[in-house]
């Protein structure tokens, strides 16, 4: 469980790294922007990666998130700014991964239900990934064909 345990880790962390270098490489102007006149920025859709980092670090310290409203996550006024997102979603991809180091090998060796910590731990870093393209592809419309990590 030790190896599983370092493996998910340094995936983890690995998803948060890359996203990182990908806002990095975005302008404020490009990470508010909406192309094809889409229903949410960049910012829109790394609040929610944050947001739901938060409840899936719930989940594994054994707690119940609160329930999310209905429709796409629009991030607040207040987080449209750069250096407050990034702060944010570091933020809470070092919450999941403090949650995360914090179980114990029988923890994660149980698979069963809908929330075992594997899957947890999994969809963490697919969901930051499927977003961090998200942010590829806003780098790449916009001129930037440079891999940032």
């Amino acid at each position: 469980m030790a190896a599983m345990k370092a493996y998910f880790h340094e995936q983890i962390s690995g998803a948060r790294d890359s996203y990182m270098k990908d806002l990095e490489a975005l302008s404020p102007e490009l990470l508010a922007s909406k192309p094809g006149q889409s229903t949410r920025s960049a910012y829109d859709y790394t609040y929610e990666v944050a947001v739901v980092n938060h409840r899936l670090a719930k989940r594994l310290r054994g707690e119940t998130p609160e329930k999310l409203g209905e429709g796409w996550m629009m991030v607040p006024a207040e987080m449209h700014d750069k250096a407050k997102i990034q702060a944010e979603f570091t933020a809470s991809m070092d919450d999941v991964l403090a949650a995360w180091d914090a179980l114990s090998d029988e923890q994660v060796a149980n698979f069963e239900g809908d929330y075992a910590p594997i899957k947890l731990a999994g969809f963490c870093t697919l969901h930051a990934s499927y977003h961090d393209a998200q942010l590829n592809m806003l780098q790449s419309m916009a001129g930037d064909a440079e891999v940032h990590w």
